[in-house]
């Protein structure tokens, strides 16, 4: 190996000593003049390439026991024990020629940091060892994408303003996901101060940041001062008094043209009226292109009909967001009409999920019927009943929707053929629950039950002589219908140990229109569908008269008197 670099070394004096005329190959000549590989020379080269072009650090392990040797987020080793060495910085390679590349397979080996490069990792490393903080391994692998991604990552102030060291002037990055990292506010004013930096970042997602209104407030001068085009506030919990700085933000910027705020306020008290007239009045001039409001209570007093007027007159925003909002009752419905027939840009609105009733579908098929932007509206899960979404099926072909939500409502086959009509005008994509008419609901068979169990009472006594077959009962009833109470009575009659409740049934699901005679017809042609086995009764036979008997003359009232004295007897 010595050799290697004594004949590496020499090679390089001579290209320094010639002109510029002399190439790589001279080199790789003076190589195999010492009698070394081509191949072992590549190798040597290979490394030493790494050795220039990454950062080199001479790493001193202490104590296995130290906790803090590692970050959780990372594989860096804790920057407190790296010691950075600059004076290999003078050593330099000469570039190989695309043909080397080629024909030695190096071209895998030169994926590496460029010198700039390295320079902003140093400095960020030795930020982080000034601040004590650990480095993170994915902002120095995002230096040069166009995506950072730190989310559920742990960025404190320290780490925060190690990252503004690198980032504030980077060109590259041009989206930040800090979703799920708990910004403090002392953190989002650094944030802030990148934002001020740099000019680049076009995508913000600080989802589960738990910012607050405290954290707003730190980041809203930077977010004022910047070019971020999409920002997502999600799950962040601003409440009324963070609305006030969301507001003076969305006076000042000119750049963004989505904005994502739902689960921002809490449910039980919404949306404060006073905040969402001024939120309306900052977003009435807005470049806002897409805006969700989803999960946030807007049902209170006149904020959200001061806030869906507010919407009515934007001249830009085509999507809109307001699911899970509790909109509701008659202001809410006359404030959706007026959006829906001035707002000549929106293209989806989502309303699903809300309380509106039969009077707002009422409006909002009048405003549909003079809107020709409008191209998806979902209305599912609302208090619409059929007729409802009858009525705003009927007002689908007057505008340009394409596509109609109706969630899980179960329509009739009078909707299908009114779908079928607007199909014949445009293609309409329309989505609903079930269709009523295509199911038939099938309960228990009343019938069967009851002369099954008529058939099992009939055989449970335990005498046997008591024992009788409903089936042979039912060819004494004959076909003609009878009356409930002569069934009643046969079946007394006939000693036929059944439950009184179990006779009344009967009765009750054999009887004919009127309701008044049991159809036994047909209670004895069903038994017999069920039991084949049935047999009818046999004749009774009549009893044979002897030979020869004599006939008993029959008594008169007069035998009586004729009768004979009873003989004295002999004393």
């Amino acid at each position: 190996m010595d050799l290697l670099y004594k004949t590496l070394d020499e090679s390089l004096k001579e290209i320094e000593a010639n002109d510029d005329s002399s190439t790589e190959t001279d080199v790789i000549a003076g190589a195999e003049s010492n009698g070394e590989s081509l191949g072992e020379l590549v190798k040597l080269e290979t490394l030493i390439k790494q050795l220039i072009l990454e950062p080199v650090f001479d790493v001193v392990l202490p104590d296995v026991q130290n906790p803090r040797l590692l970050h959780p987020d990372t594989s860096f080793i804790d920057p407190t024990f790296i010691e950075i060495h600059e004076e290999i910085d003078d050593y330099k390679l000469p570039e190989l020629s695309q043909d080397v590349y080629k024909d030695f397979s190096f071209k895998s080996f030169i994926d590496v940091p460029e010198e700039p490069d390295r320079l902003k990792v140093g400095s960020y490393l030795e930020m982080c060892r000034m601040l004590d903080t650990p480095p993170i391994s994915k902002v120095i692998n995002s230096l040069e994408k166009e995506t950072m991604n730190l989310n559920h990552h742990r960025v404190d102030t320290n780490a925060m303003r190690a990252i503004m060291e690198v980032l504030s002037s980077n060109p590259s990055v041009k989206r930040l996901d800090l979703s799920h990292v708990v910004l403090e506010p002392r953190a989002a004013y650094f944030l802030g101060e990148i934002l001020l930096s740099n000019n680049n970042i076009e995508e913000l997602n600080l989802s589960w940041s738990r910012l607050g209104p405290e954290g707003l407030e730190q980041l809203k001068t930077g977010l004022i001062e910047s070019c971020v085009g999409k920002l997502d506030l999600s799950h962040n919990s601003i409440g009324d008094e963070g609305v006030q700085h969301l507001a003076d933000y969305l006076y000042e910027e000119s750049y963004l043209r989505s904005l994502i705020l739902k689960h921002n306020v809490m449910m039980n008290a919404g949306l404060g009226e006073a905040s969402a007239k001024l939120l309306a009045e900052s977003l009435s001039d807005s470049r806002l292109e897409e805006l969700d409001l989803s999960w946030n209570n807007l049902s209170r007093g006149e904020g959200a009909q001061a806030l869906l007027g507010s919407l009515a007159g934007n001249g830009r925003l085509s999507s809109l967001d307001l699911s899970w909002t509790g909109l509701g009752g008659e202001a809410a419905g006359l404030a959706l009409q007026n959006m829906l027939q001035s707002n000549k840009v929106m293209r989806h609105l989502d309303l699903s999920n809300n309380v509106l009733s039969s009077e707002e579908a009422k409006m909002m098929g009048d405003g549909l019927g003079g809107n020709a932007t409008l191209e998806t509206l979902n209305v599912g899960h609302n208090r619409f009943t059929l007729a409802d979404c009858k009525t705003l099926l009927k007002a689908v072909p007057a505008s340009a929707v394409r596509t109609l939500d109706l969630g899980s409502t179960w329509v009739d086959k009078e909707f299908l053929q009114m779908l079928d009509k607007v199909w014949e005008d445009r293609q309409v994509t329309v989505r609903f629950g079930k269709v009523a008419g295509d199911y038939v609901i099938h309960g228990p068979d009343l019938k069967r039950l009851h002369l099954v169990s008529a058939k099992f009472e009939a055989q449970a006594p335990k005498a046997v002589r008591k024992r009788r077959d409903f089936g042979q009962f039912l060819f004494h009833l004959g076909d003609s219908p009878m009356p409930k109470e002569n069934f009643v009575k046969m079946v007394k009659k006939e000693k036929i140990k059944l439950d009184s409740s179990l006779v009344q049934a009967l009765a009750t699901v054999f009887a004919d229109e009127s309701g008044v005679n049991v159809e036994v017809l047909a209670m004895r042609e069903l038994y017999l569908q069920m039991y084949p086995e049935t047999m009818p009764p046999a004749p009774k036979k009549r009893a044979k008269k002897k030979k020869g008997a004599k006939k008993k003359k029959k008594k008169t009232a007069g035998d009586a008197s004729e009768k004979k004295a009873p003989k004295k007897k002999k004393k």
